[in-house]
């Protein structure tokens, strides 16, 4: 499985953008529990928000 360079930073983007924001981490638009791809970028945006939020 191979996730595309755009939907990466597509992610990537949208986590620091949620941080900055305040959103909550629920706020992530990839399903978790959907095929190999949505649950790669879910992991993706999560690690980011967090790294952002200083949490990980």
């Amino acid at each position: 499985m191979t996730i595309p360079e755009r939907d990466r930073r597509a992610a990537i983007t949208s986590a620091m953008l949620a941080a900055t924001r305040g959103l909550p981490a629920t706020t992530c638009p990839y399903d978790p529990g959907g095929d190999p791809v949505q649950t790669a970028l879910a992991v993706l945006w999560l690690r980011a928000y967090l790294r952002l939020l200083g949490r990980a």
